[in-house]
């Protein structure tokens, strides 16, 4: 099994080794109009997926329209909710790190998710994924704790004080 660090030592060694022209713009890195998310583990799950992607473990996603990949990422972000749902999850944001589109799962929303809000002012738990990611949950038959365990899915939890 291939532990995290080195995993981060061969995307290291990936990136180094490819011309800068190769290297993904800032909206990958989740550059939008709300700006880049800085949650600690985003990057990591940027690059995971990359990673996974490239070693044939996840499937890539076809280029659509705008249009379409919204309506696509929302749903599967709807299907996602129910899953955590059933799980038990709830009072927590799900970000799209590659758009970054923000989604928040409350039980008064229609279908159990509020999608594409606004980002929260301050950040609660808040689950962390691309769309490449969402894909190979909602498609691969993935499970979340396979997603989690993968690093599909980044788990940001603010320091309690």
């Amino acid at each position: 099994m291939i532990t995290y660090p080195r995993l981060l030592r061969i995307f290291i060694g990936l990136i180094a080794a490819l011309p800068a022209a190769s290297i993904a713009c800032a909206l990958h890195f989740g550059d939008s109009e709300y700006g880049e998310v800085k949650l600690a583990g985003a990057s990591q799950a940027v690059m995971t997926t990359i990673f996974l992607e490239k070693n044939q473990r996840i499937q890539s996603l076809p280029s659509v329209s705008t249009t379409a990949a919204f309506q696509r990422a929302s749903w599967w972000l709807r299907q996602m909710a129910k899953r955590l749902s059933d799980e038990g999850v709830d009072d927590i944001h799900i970000v799209l790190i590659d758009i970054p589109m923000w989604s928040k799962m409350d039980r008064a929303a229609p279908l159990g998710i509020d999608i594409d809000i606004e980002p929260p002012s301050t950040y609660g738990t808040t689950y962390m994924l691309t769309q490449t990611g969402l894909n190979a949950i909602m498609s691969q038959g993935f499970t979340l704790k396979q997603a989690r365990e993968m690093g599909l899915i980044r788990i940001y939890q603010p320091v309690s004080n």
